[in-house]
């Protein structure tokens, strides 16, 4: 028989967590930054393949090429707007289209984050490391308040050059 755990997600199972981001700002005094997401879809991976002919046939191989999608994180902003200006500082230390052209890896603007999936009693079930993740656009907040609409939110898009699943977490 199997025994299937029934825990339901909720928003704070959910954490990405950078270690000390490449921008001017000292976090809340620590060597990491964390940012609790509400939403995100994992991002799509695939293995090119080349058509070869063989025996009058057609026949697939791969190409040795893997490529990993774009990845879209929802998170709520925090009451100083400290996460979402964290991300704001970071990009424009990239790119500030005045005197700071880009090249994201020359400038070692590049870090490694993971995303760690819990349960409701807070074990890991699911760790996620993304290699060389930088971000690429910060979503806009919508400054108003309506009934039912407490919380601030926003999205940030990354791109980075793979991602590594580890299980089984302890």
């Amino acid at each position: 028989m199997t025994v299937m755990n029934l825990n339901k997600s909720n928003s704070t199972n959910y954490q990405l967590i950078f270690p000390l981001l490449p921008t001017e700002i000292y976090y809340e005094k620590s060597k990491q930054f964390t940012l609790n997401i509400f939403g995100t879809i994992l991002p799509s991976i695939s293995l090119n393949q080349q058509e070869l002919e063989w025996q009058g046939n057609k026949a697939f191989t791969d190409s040795g090429d893997i490529t990993f999608g774009m990845w879209t994180v929802d998170f709520q902003v925090d009451s100083k707007f400290s996460n979402w200006l964290v991300l704001y500082k970071w990009m424009m230390m990239i790119h500030n289209n005045s005197n700071s052209p880009g090249f994201v890896r020359d400038k070692g603007l590049v870090i490694d984050a993971t995303l760690h999936i819990m349960t409701n009693f807070r074990q890991k079930t699911l760790v996620i490391k993304f290699i060389d993740i930088w971000p690429t656009e910060l979503g806009e907040i919508s400054l108003s308040k309506r009934t039912g609409q407490d919380d601030l939110e926003s999205q940030v898009t990354f791109s980075y050059d793979k991602y590594v699943i580890s299980e089984n977490i302890i």
